[in-house]
């Protein structure tokens, strides 16, 4: 769980950051690699959430077969 609420702090923070960044128009190499972060970023979150749903899954079909 620790990892899940770093990964999300640090994507919090990195939207708010480019939320800034384009609203006040400063594109540049430091936005495109803020932005490269947040996707890798968002997809490790998306690997978490796989992985959580197949956990889950299976720990219902231990339950059913209890």
């Amino acid at each position: 769980m620790k990892l899940v609420l770093m990964n999300g702090m640090i994507l919090i923070s990195l939207a708010i950051f480019l939320y800034y960044r384009s609203h006040y128009q400063h594109i540049d190499s430091i936005f495109l690699s803020a932005q490269i972060a947040e996707f890798a970023f968002g997809l490790f979150n998306l690997s978490l959430i796989f992985m959580n749903a197949k956990s889950r899954n299976a720990v219902i079909r231990q339950i059913k077969n209890f």
